[in-house]
């Protein structure tokens, strides 16, 4: 969503440490940013760590290039993208 001019992005820090100011890119579209703000439960902050719920506020996106689903990362390290993976699973459990 837009807010103050800065597109913001819900999600949660699930590795590494993001900082206000740092660089980022957003895959698997590789549009590239800057956040701008960091809010950790509605208070701002220069840190976001791993674990934490947070609003990030960007620059250089459109509303429309952060999507649901799409990863927020370093662009030294982009996080890779795939077509199709392989998977096994097991239920655990069938309703009746």
């Amino acid at each position: 969503y837009k807010d103050m001019g800065t597109v913001c992005a819900l999600g949660k820090v699930e590795a590494g440490t993001l900082y206000k100011g740092q660089k980022v890119v957003v895959m698997p579209t590789g549009s590239k940013g800057e956040c701008v703000g960091i809010l950790v439960n509605e208070k701002a902050v220069d840190i976001a760590l791993p674990g934490e719920n947070v609003v990030i506020q960007t620059k250089g996106f459109d509303d429309n290039q952060l999507l649901g689903g799409f990863v927020i990362c370093e662009p030294e390290r982009p996080c890779r993208k795939c077509v199709s993976f392989e998977a096994q699973f097991r239920v655990t459990e069938v309703p009746h």
